[in-house]
């Protein structure tokens, strides 16, 4: 009797501590207010996040719902994985109401943990089959492996970027995309028999403002004084918008008075293109520019009708 009075009270002591765990990790995930984004290795572990989350969702849904329940390992790992995916979209969509983007891949993290902690704590899974066991426990190497690539490439270009400064776009990899955020926009790269071995193409699709955003770089500009690149053009007069911007500028709702808006007339073929950062540090009203917080740099088009495209050569900062 004093041992199942024990047994038991460790059992809550372990439903207790997984409860505080997952409301801990949705208070750091979804809440807590750190600025991240400069730091993409950094921002990737915190992801990490999801999964740990969801192991505890998987535990409490093995301790509670199917403790003593006859369902077979299948339909119980079915009804955890179709939870998870579902309650997963829904904290997406939430987050956007706490100036969060939605995100696939953190719904896939949510997935990948929930499977983690069904493998973990499955009493289903002990009882069945030996062949059951190990296809379930191979999935779960395979597909953290698999969901980790991403982070992965990320980490490996993060690293590469930091390597390159002041080049912002090298031109070397196509882990330099994940740089970029993109609407309405494609990117690719081209191979030029010219000096310039790589070229980036982005091809702009009809809509107000196709945009490409590149957004991941070393944030501290104030040791340079120009933003250099040359763009190719296949029509003889065309125009490329430039805005830069720092985190203040977020901050402060997205004021268009209070960021460096350009727009560069091209001619037909390349066009050497030269930003002076002294311009882009009193561009905004009232203010200068943190030239040590830049955030984002984008290239737009403006109610673009037809499809376009621009070849661009390394994207780089110069003394």
């Amino acid at each position: 009797m004093l041992f199942e009075l024990k047994n038991s009270r460790l059992k809550n002591t372990n439903r207790i501590f997984v409860i505080l765990f997952s409301l801990f990790i949705i208070y750091l995930v979804f809440f807590l207010k750190l600025d991240i984004t400069r730091y993409r290795s950094v921002q990737q572990i915190w992801n990490l996040g999801h999964v740990f989350l969801f192991i505890g969702f998987s535990y409490l849904i093995i301790k509670t719902v199917f403790k003593r329940s006859q369902f077979s390992v299948y339909t119980q790992f079915a009804v955890i994985s179709i939870s998870s995916v579902l309650l997963g979209i829904l904290i997406e969509y939430l987050q956007t109401f706490t100036g969060r983007d939605k995100s696939s891949y953190d719904v896939l993290l949510d997935w990948v943990g929930a499977y983690i902690g069904f493998v973990i704590f499955s009493y289903a899974l002990v009882k069945a089959s030996r062949l059951a066991r190990i296809s379930f426990r191979a999935g779960v190497v395979i597909l953290t492996f698999l969901s980790l690539i991403p982070m992965l490439n990320i980490v490996i270009d993060d690293i590469q970027q930091r390597k390159q400064f002041p080049i912002l776009i090298a031109n070397e990899s196509v882990r330099e995309f994940s740089r970029f955020q993109t609407n309405n926009a494609r990117l690719n790269f081209v191979v030029n028999n010219s000096d310039k071995p790589k070229l980036l193409r982005i091809d702009f699709s009809p809509g107000q403002y196709p945009t490409a955003n590149l957004g991941y770089f070393n944030q501290n500009w104030s040791d340079y004084r120009y933003l250099s690149f040359e763009v190719f053009s296949p029509i003889p007069i065309s125009s490329l918008n430039v805005r830069i911007h720092d985190q203040r500028h977020e901050l402060s709702g997205y004021r268009y008075q209070d960021r460096f808006n350009h727009s560069i007339q091209l001619s037909s073929g390349w066009n050497k293109i030269k930003i002076s950062l002294a311009k882009v540090k009193k561009a905004p009203l009232n203010r200068d520019m943190n030239m040590h917080k830049i955030n984002k740099l984008m290239f737009f088009k403006v109610k673009l009708r037809k499809p376009f495209y621009l070849l661009f050569s390394p994207i780089k900062l110069e003394k």
